[in-house]
């Protein structure tokens, strides 16, 4: 039996408008849902998916506004996009994207923060890196950059 239902959610959205080129935006995303109990019974209370990447978005947020407050603001707007709803069917991304506050257009990258914890199954030794997933999907610029750091350390 399937039933469909209303409900309300909100995304929370805070900018720090760039320096040299205020009107280029890149977004720093996280969402706030989580699963909850899953049908089998197992609790998911999200303090990996996604706890893990709403504080790392608040401590880049942090850091940026520090930065930017001593003089040292980015390039570019920084939008920080905190979504809900991704859980139950990426709500809240396509709400923003339906309805951007900033054009999208004008949009360089999303930076999308999810289950910051998780490691590469591939890499051994130092744990010490960078693991990115789906950032050579749409580009590689990414990609090769995240690749050449990890290397370099």
């Amino acid at each position: 039996n399937n039933r469909t239902e209303d409900v309300d959610s909100e995304n929370v959205v805070a900018i720090l408008k760039g320096r040299n080129k205020p009107d280029e935006y890149i977004v720093i995303s996280s969402h706030l849902d989580h699963i909850g109990i899953a049908p089998n019974g197992d609790v998911n209370n999200g303090a990996d998916d996604d706890g893990s990447g709403t504080v790392a978005m608040l401590e880049i947020a942090q850091a940026f506004k520090k930065a930017a407050d001593a003089g040292q603001g980015p390039e570019r707007s920084i939008v920080f996009l905190h979504v809900t709803g991704e859980e139950k069917g990426l709500f809240g991304s396509e709400y923003y994207t339906d309805h951007p506050i900033f054009p999208l257009s004008q949009t360089v990258a999303n930076l999308n923060i999810d289950m910051i914890g998780r490691i590469d199954p591939d890499r051994t030794g130092d744990r010490n890196y960078i693991y990115l997933i789906g950032s050579d999907k749409l580009s590689t610029d990414l990609h090769n950059l995240s690749e050449t750091v990890n290397k370099e350390c």
